[in-house]
């Protein structure tokens, strides 16, 4: 009885090893043979999606969240760099900051140009 249980518990320890890559080709083989197996039976085209149906509004109502969701990310986003622009201690830290940051590259850039024109004249 014990030697019963054995198997069937190795079977879903093997199920539940199963990369992600794995689950996604395995789940996309089942779905290719079912339209095969719906194609063979003398289904047409059209009823086999009418059957899909439910599946497939389930895939666009949580593509259309994912979508939703950005697009909030986005705005609070934008409505941040609004008020940062429009607030002045802000708008001019900066302001203050892109300025040093400017100076610092333009010195590294003339550094660097400098230490090519030294290095061709040794």
């Amino acid at each position: 009885m014990s030697d019963e249980k054995k198997p069937k518990q190795n079977e879903k320890q093997e199920k539940r090893e199963m990369s992600l890559k794995e689950k996604i080709e395995f789940f996309d083989r089942e779905i290719r043979l079912l339209h095969q197996f719906c194609i063979n039976s003398g289904y047409s085209k059209q009823q086999i999606q009418q059957s899909a149906e439910p599946f497939l509004r389930a895939t666009d109502s949580v593509a259309w969240q994912k979508t939703k969701k950005k697009i909030l990310y986005f705005g609070v986003v934008i409505a941040v760099l609004a008020v940062l622009y429009y607030c002045d201690p802000a708008y001019k830290f900066i302001a203050a900051v892109t300025r040093i940051t400017a100076i610092k590259v333009e010195q590294t850039s003339e550094y660097q140009s400098y230490m090519l024109c030294i290095g061709s004249i040794s």
